[in-house]
């Protein structure tokens, strides 16, 4: 009997066999619709198929699921951003982009950074993002914070492995002049300002970078950058005591310098504030031995004085971040992360 002849019962159960996870083109599904008229309409009818053809590449979350839901429309969308992303007008590509980060469970990231088209989605989303620090009134495009989470997703995937992307000078004048009424957003620029320079300058790095794929649990699910900092801001809150590591860098010069390894320790505020936590912790860096004096608050906000021993003190101030804490020092930005596994170890001699 030939293939075209069999029961859709059992073409359908063919076409289920073929789709492979690790083929989010599913060359092998598109084959067998290409032999036969018959084949190509029951691909196209059955909404099963495709279903379970968004769920081999994406995370497949129940409002996919239900019948007003175009899947077959959106899987296709999803594979031309990612093939091809030159051929998707810039508004509907960062929406899908800001999709796949917020609706992330694990295999949008990884089906973004195995796509032909990742290097061109990097360089064409880190230009967008300085057009929209440019014009952040820029009609119904997404908020900025969620434009900021989706660059810090992306570039987070695997920072070493990417290439440097920005043009510094125009990223350091954005730095030097933020937004006053948008400290967390601050901070999320001042982490991919970080992400590029230890790309730019990787022969510094003599500590591992965590590369991390965060899922929507880790941002929030809610539209709105009050959820996104709560859902990292309070566990984080509750667990800054520990060894801590990470880089600064400066607004005015492509380099980081060595590593900061530091130990924080975190205690109640003399009569119990509420909200707030002492902050004070030791470490080493290249310019030596320091010891850390601040405070921390549950907004998400990390204010500290870093004190080199027997010489100058610079004033940090970050913000908890899924990926660490990020912000501003003195001269440059800053971003440290907790040390897990091999980076938990003694300090070495600056």
């Amino acid at each position: 009997m030939k293939l075209s002849g069999l029961p859709i019962e059992i073409l359908i159960l063919v076409y289920l066999h073929l789709i492979d996870e690790t083929d989010w083109l599913m060359t092998s599904v598109r084959s067998l619709a290409a032999t036969c008229q018959r084949c190509r309409s029951i691909l196209d009818e059955t909404r099963l198929i495709w279903i379970h053809m968004f769920g081999a590449s994406f995370d497949l979350l129940e409002h996919h699921k239900v019948a007003e839901f175009d899947i077959k429309c959106e899987l296709k969308h999803r594979v031309l951003a990612l093939r091809r992303p030159n051929r998707v007008e810039p508004l509907p590509k960062i929406e899908l982009l800001c999709m796949l980060v917020f609706e992330n469970d694990g295999k949008n990231l990884k089906t973004l950074s195995a796509s032909p088209g990742y290097f061109e989605i990097l360089e064409w989303l880190c230009r967008y993002l300085v057009s929209v620090m440019d014009h952040p009134d820029a009609g119904n495009e997404p908020p900025q914070w969620e434009v900021f989470t989706t660059v810090e997703s992306i570039l987070s995937l695997d920072v070493l492995n990417t290439k440097q992307f920005f043009n510094h000078i125009d990223m350091f004048c954005l730095l030097n002049s933020p937004p006053p009424s948008l400290q967390y957003t601050e901070a999320q620029l001042n982490h991919v300002a970080m992400l590029d320079l230890l790309t730019w300058d990787s022969k510094q790095i003599n500590l591992p970078i965590p590369c991390l794929s965060t899922t929507r649990h880790d941002l929030g699910t809610a539209d709105n950058a009050t959820r996104l900092q709560d859902a990292h801001v309070l566990p984080m809150f509750m667990s800054l005591t520990g060894k801590w590591c990470g880089y600064y860098g400066y607004c005015w010069r492509d380099v980081v310098d060595g590593a900061m390894q530091l130990v924080l320790s975190t205690s109640e505020m003399t009569g119990g504030v509420p909200g707030i936590l002492r902050l004070q912790g030791e470490g080493t860096d290249p310019v030596g031995r320091f010891v850390i004096e601040g405070l921390v608050r549950d907004a998400g906000v990390v204010e500290f004085r870093k004190q080199y021993t027997g010489s100058h003190s610079w004033w940090y101030r970050g913000w908890m971040l899924p990926w660490g804490i990020a912000g501003r020092w003195n001269d440059g930005m800053f971003w440290i992360w907790k040390s897990v596994g091999e980076l938990s170890q003694e300090f070495p001699s600056p």
